[in-house]
């Protein structure tokens, strides 16, 4: 069936799907009266009056839009990264049709930074800095952890080797005084 054509699967659904309708259709003559009864007393017990209510209010303080100062622009576009003529993209992707527009937008409290693509893209590139002198950090603490494990390791081995030479050392000390308190 995987293998079948499109309209094929869909005319197996659509078979299926005739069939449950109605295998689990109401039968008699009152089946669809009392179905509606059924379906309304449930809806029913679940209503609260005022459910879907909506309720707007006239906002005066958006009515007017403050137009920021050369200084409060500046300090917005900084607090974008908007620091060079090539940071301005006017691509219109945050919703307004230029960057001075988002700013003003901005300065009223009507959006935020983070619509802004140009903002985004910089967090991101930052991020990903950040991320990437991370790894890099880890691997030059993961080299200079491992030369020291490399050169603990040759420091055991020597230190093995000078145990097994006091070892021989001692056990031919052993030999000669035992030799020697034979002859003795």
């Amino acid at each position: 069936m995987r293998d079948a054509h499109v309209d094929v699967i869909e005319h197996v659904i659509e078979k299926r799907s005739e069939e449950n309708r109605l295998q689990y259709a109401p039968k008699g003559f009152l089946a669809k009266k009392k179905a509606r009864k059924k379906l309304t007393s449930h809806i029913n017990s679940h209503w609260k009056s005022g459910l879907y209510k909506r309720v707007y209010q006239e906002l005066p303080h958006f009515k007017s839009i403050r137009i920021p100062t050369s200084d409060q622009l500046k300090r917005i576009y900084e607090s974008t990264n908007k620091l060079n003529p090539k940071d301005f993209l006017n691509c219109s992707s945050c919703g307004y049709r230029n960057c001075e527009e988002m700013a003003i937008a901005l300065h009223n409290g009507l959006t935020k930074p983070e619509n802004c693509r140009h903002y985004v893209e910089h967090i991101a590139e930052r991020e990903t800095q950040a991320v990437i002198q991370a790894k890099d950090d880890l691997y030059q603490e993961n080299e200079t952890h491992s030369a020291y494990l490399n050169y603990l390791s040759g420091k055991l081995s020597d230190l093995s080797k000078q145990s097994d030479e006091i070892k021989s050392s001692i056990d031919e000390s052993i030999q000669i005084t035992n030799v020697a308190q034979e002859v003795l």
